[in-house]
């Protein structure tokens, strides 16, 4: 029996390209649906008013965070779920070949392996479902800055996608530029779209040479959408009611 068939190994498998050029759609509609309620009710003036300005600005931010991350691994939580009764365990297979099978897992070299290692598959799927989070979370951001000058909830939602459409397509000309040309290089420009790419999130307990530079990235971008959302809002004498 094939180890690619045993459910961790399904469970592993379960992100498309599709989830990923999609996900800034389904980590904002939590936040999306709840904030711009509150805000065209014009509830969100006497929310200001009781909670102050910057501490109002911040909860949004955590709460789309939350929401976005909440959003994503809600689905796969389900699909791991259906996962581990549908298919058979890694104890029904040898160990060879879950050695096989299970190579980037059993290697000792980053910490989801050293993880698996120890623990076993929950290790796994734990240290996904907290990439996952915070793929999602980070997913949300630029709809949560957006928010603050837009008001349709479909551009809201339709903007982030096009933004994340825009910035693999040019990364991946970009990357297939530099196979072409035979040095591998791709630049200063390549770089900075693979630093700021958000899915690597996924793989920050797997060993690869961006890791910090993403997390450094993803920090930055939080910064960033909390400053872009108070500047806005500031600058709107209705506080965005």
């Amino acid at each position: 029996t094939d180890v690619n068939f045993s459910s961790i190994v399904v469970f592993t498998k379960a992100l498309s390209n599709y989830f990923f050029m999609f996900a800034p759609i389904i980590a904002a509609l939590p936040f999306i649906s709840i904030y711009l309620t509150e805000r065209n009710s014009g509830y969100i003036r006497m929310t200001i008013a009781r909670t102050g300005k910057f501490r109002y600005y911040f909860s949004k931010l955590v709460t789309a965070f939350i929401g976005g991350g909440l959003g994503t691994v809600i689905g796969l939580a389900i699909f791991g779920l259906l996962a581990a009764i549908l298919f058979p365990s890694l104890s029904h297979f040898s160990a060879d070949d879950i050695e096989y099978g299970m190579h980037i897992y059993t290697n000792g070299m980053s910490i989801i392996s050293n993880a698996f290692l120890s623990i076993g598959s929950p290790a796994i799927v734990v240290l996904r479902l907290i990439s996952v989070f915070l793929f999602g979370g980070m997913s949300a951001m630029t709809a949560y800055a957006l928010s603050s000058f837009i008001r349709n909830k479909y551009l809201v939602l339709c903007i982030p996608f096009l933004i994340v459409y825009i910035h693999d397509s040019i990364k991946g000309k970009i990357v297939i530029s530099s196979f072409h040309s035979g040095d591998g290089e791709i630049g200063t420009l390549g770089k900075l779209l693979s630093y700021s790419t958000t899915s690597n999130l996924l793989y920050i307990f797997h060993p690869f040479d961006d890791v910090l530079y993403t997390i450094i990235f993803s920090l930055a971008a939080l910064v960033t959408a909390l400053i872009l959302f108070t500047v806005f809002m500031n600058r709107r004498i209705d506080l965005g009611a």
